[in-house]
């Protein structure tokens, strides 16, 4: 398979720790939001083999929010990417309906 090339320009791109994080091996905490993210190096977005989608329904926009998991579920666009993405070797990570990987 081959990775798309808008994904593959992004392979490059290195994701950096918020100010105040703290890294340890392979995640980042960071103590504002109480989450636990991938640290640089370690995430798919940065290897370029993950995009977050958004899309806007009606007049709210959904991005890369958990707050906003019930009208993403509801979204043309999960839809769409469920019945779709995998023919394009997209598969979606169960924690969060707008984050997709690709997988060969």
């Amino acid at each position: 398979g081959h990775v798309p090339a808008a994904l593959s320009e992004a392979a490059g791109r290195q994701a950096l720790p918020r100010r105040g994080a703290r890294k340890t091996r392979a995640a980042v905490h960071s103590p504002k939001d109480d989450r636990v993210e991938s640290a640089p190096g370690y995430s798919n977005h940065s290897n370029g083999l993950a995009v977050d989608f958004g899309t806007t329904v009606g007049k709210l926009y959904l991005g890369a929010s958990s707050a906003l998991d019930p009208q993403w579920g509801e979204s043309w666009l999960h839809a769409w990417l469920k019945e779709h993405a995998g023919s394009f070797n997209f598969h979606p990570l169960s924690t969060e309906k707008w984050h997709w990987d690709y997988v060969e």
